[in-house]
Formats: C-alpha cells, structure tokens, sequence
C-alpha cells in the first residue's frame, strides 16, 4: 500500500506539503476500503467520503495518462521522486 500511495501522490499533488498531504489521504482510504471490503463497522458517512475522494484520486490518475497520452512508467516516478 505504501507504494501505491506514493505512486499516486506524486502524480496528484505537487511536492512539499500538498504532496505528503496526498499521501497520507491516499493510505487512509486503504483503511476505508479495508472496513467496507471486510464487513467492519464504518458509518455511511465515511463509506460515502471514502467512495468521492477514491473517484477523485482517479480521475487525476485517469486524467493524467490521458494527457500523457501513456501510463507512467517506473523512471518517471524515480525521475519524479529523486531528482
């Protein structure tokens, strides 16, 4: 999870606070996911928020390898990330 989270991060949040912020609510929908997938208890409220801010995340991706017109390949994320 941790490297889907920076994955998708770095392509919808620019360095600095935005992306660590992106980040964290891109791991935290995991958890949501997690409750709904098995049964745990979770209020509507965050199933819905989790189900509005996951289409938002990829619609970003989605956007982005439409812009690119290509999915990103590894390099462009160490390119991304460490340089």
């Amino acid at each position: 999870m941790y490297r889907v989270a920076l994955s998708a991060a770095t392509i919808v949040a620019s360095r600095g606070p935005n992306r660590i912020a992106a980040f964290k609510k891109v791991r935290a929908l995991y958890g949501v996911r997690s409750k709904a997938v098995h049964g745990e208890p979770i209020t509507q409220e965050k199933l819905f928020t989790g189900l509005h801010d996951s289409f938002e995340i990829l619609r970003a991706l989605l956007l982005d390898a439409v812009e690119r017109d290509a999915i990103r390949a590894e390099d462009d994320f160490f390119r991304e990330l460490l340089s």
